[in-house]
């Protein structure tokens, strides 16, 4: 069994797997336990971590089979699937299937954005080492450091878009927004309507039963799993009678309103929704300050300016 005094030392290494005979990493010891969970990679594949000298089979590392007990689900004796409850349509069933497979995808693919996210690191601290080094040596710097480094710019910005885009498979946006929303009032409407004005009517109708006409929201017009258009309103009723006669009513086929916890969180919880969604038709991305994602970005922004600028 793995010493409390070793947990620091284990935490700082770097592990690296091979399926087939390609070296994938470096990973730590959660996402190699997150790997093993979700089926990529098994007890007898081989992994190495940083600083030992032969592969071994991941069931030979203790602590890493610790981590995986811990992240394994608890048994389930069907009762709370909601697909298998009486009250479910084969529609419904058909969506849960739809999101678990969904759900199976995103979490293969965050572990290769977090590749990605790490070799546009390594590109930018190996250009700046090779830089200190070429002034030490007093010599030119190679040109394929120097472009690195005049590319910076474009670096960062692939890094970023795939924070995005991690934070989105990965569940961590939908988990800010929650934290922000008035008691889970998250609501989304099914639009029996055929055209802009029965839709309308139909939307006033429901909010008008939820209370939450004349509540501040952030609400969204959907098409399909396509996100038409998110917006904000201190006055949700208000807001809406702007949009009566516009295309969002013709287009969409559900809408969607998040109550915030209090009208000063409007411009977060917008922002955040964006972020999540990538609506189509907004002009703007939304106030991108303050609020949990734009916080993490402007530090990552950063510490990336740390390496590619001297002092």
């Amino acid at each position: 069994m793995l010493r409390i005094s070793d947990s620091k030392h284990i935490m700082s290494k770097a592990y690296f797997y091979s399926t087939d005979g390609t070296v994938n990493g470096p990973h730590s010891i959660q996402e190699i336990a997150e790997l093993v969970v979700e089926g990529t990679v098994q007890l007898e594949h081989h992994l190495i971590c940083s600083g030992d000298p032969d592969w071994k089979t991941v069931r030979e590392f203790n602590e890493v089979i610790i981590s995986i007990e811990a992240r394994k689900p608890k048994e389930d004796d069907g009762s709370t699937d909601p697909s298998s409850t009486l009250t479910s349509t084969e529609e419904e069933k058909a969506e849960a299937r739809e999101e678990q497979e969904t759900l199976r995808v995103k979490r293969l693919t965050r572990h290769a954005m977090l590749r990605s996210i790490r070799s546009g690191l390594d590109q930018l601290w190996e250009a700046q080492r090779e830089a200190i080094i070429a002034r030490i040596k007093d010599d030119d710097l190679d040109v394929e450091y120097e472009s690195t480094r005049k590319q910076h710019k474009t670096i960062y910005q692939s890094i970023e878009d795939t924070v995005v885009q991690y934070w989105r498979a990965d569940g961590i946006i939908a988990s800010w927004i929650k934290d922000m929303t008035w008691n889970d009032a998250d609501f989304t409407l099914k639009f029996k309507g055929k055209n802009e004005s029965e839709k309308y009517e139909e939307l006033v109708v429901w909010l008008t039963s939820k209370n939450l006409l004349a509540l501040p929201a952030v609400y969204c017009f959907i098409s399909g799993k396509e996100y038409i258009y998110v917006g904000q309103a201190r006055d949700l009723g208000a807001r809406l009678k702007q949009h009566e006669q516009k295309i969002f009513f013709s287009r969409a086929d559900r809408f969607r309103v998040v109550i915030p916890q209090n009208k000063r969180m409007l411009n977060k919880l917008e922002r955040l929704v964006i972020l999540n969604r990538q609506p189509t038709e907004n002009r703007s991305p939304g106030v991108a300050k303050n609020n949990p994602a734009d916080d993490c970005l402007d530090f990552i922004k950063k510490e990336v300016k740390e390496l590619i600028s001297d002092f």
